[in-house]
């Protein structure tokens, strides 16, 4: 009997010490496994190429174009921030597009997302015919049909930022007075003395505007005259038409 307790007795620590060692065993196993099923997961995602590409955001541009540039700088390489960057670098380039933010839709899927800038008027300058925006970057001329109808701003350069702003600032207050704004083709810059002229269809009247102090008044004036016959018929036969007196136009005869 004794004998027997005694196996009892040494089969009960066995399984002690089984049940002992067992456990850590197993979270041995379990951590190894799930630290290998990592690893192969990322050494999978890493090993997926960039393939394919969206650009979202354009109605003036065509997709194509970022499409390609995007495709040129990424195309069979591993996902990388760094790919991103160059890509928002190389797409801001473009003087139709203010704001590129690039990022990736899936492992091999770059996603473009765009901001364009819009015409705002024409540019010209020394007889060539751009766009500028409403920032005053100057757009490379293309065949834009809603943008066809746009005035012309000239007689300054792209590196005057003064008369750059004033010229939108006075094409931002002609956009509100359609009276007006139907009888200018162009706002020329003449000097610091006269300012901008508006040429419009009045071939002898040159329209003396000045700068876009007090604007909002100046075509005001300019909309009384334009919408009375006899003053319209007036502005045929005058030299000058200043608008540049806060209180008054000074009409100069031939």
């Amino acid at each position: 009997m004794e004998d027997e307790k005694d196996t009892n007795v040494s089969e009960i620590k066995v399984i002690s010490n089984w049940k002992r060692f067992i456990v850590p065993i197993f979270l041995l196993i379990a951590i190894g496994g799930t630290v290998y099923l990592v690893n192969l997961s990322d050494n999978w995602f890493m090993g997926e190429k960039i393939t394919e590409y969206e650009v979202n955001g354009l109605n003036l541009n065509d997709s194509d174009k970022f499409f390609e540039l995007a495709k040129k700088i990424s195309f069979g390489k591993t996902k990388d921030s760094v790919i991103l960057k160059k890509i928002e670098e190389e797409v801001e380039k473009d003087a139709y597009i203010k704001k590129c933010v690039a990022s990736f839709a899936s492992q091999s899927m770059i996603s473009l997302d765009l901001v364009e800038r819009y015409p705002f008027a024409f540019y010209n300058i020394g007889g060539n015919l751009n766009y500028i925006d409403q920032e005053g970057t100057i757009l490379p001329y293309k065949v834009l049909k809603d943008y066809s109808d746009l005035v012309i701003v000239s007689g300054f350069l792209t590196t005057d930022t003064t008369l750059i702003k004033a010229a939108i600032n006075i094409i931002d207050e002609l956009n509100k007075k359609q009276e007006v704004l139907d009888f200018v083709s162009e706002i020329r810059y003449i000097d610091d003395e006269k300012g901008f002229e508006l040429i419009g269809p009045f071939e002898k009247a040159k329209i003396y505007l000045g700068l876009d102090d007090n604007i909002e008044n100046k075509f005001d004036k300019l909309r009384i005259l334009m919408s009375d016959r006899s003053a319209r018929v007036l502005l045929t036969s005058v030299k000058t038409v200043d608008l540049r007196w806060l209180d008054r136009i000074v009409i100069e005869e031939i």
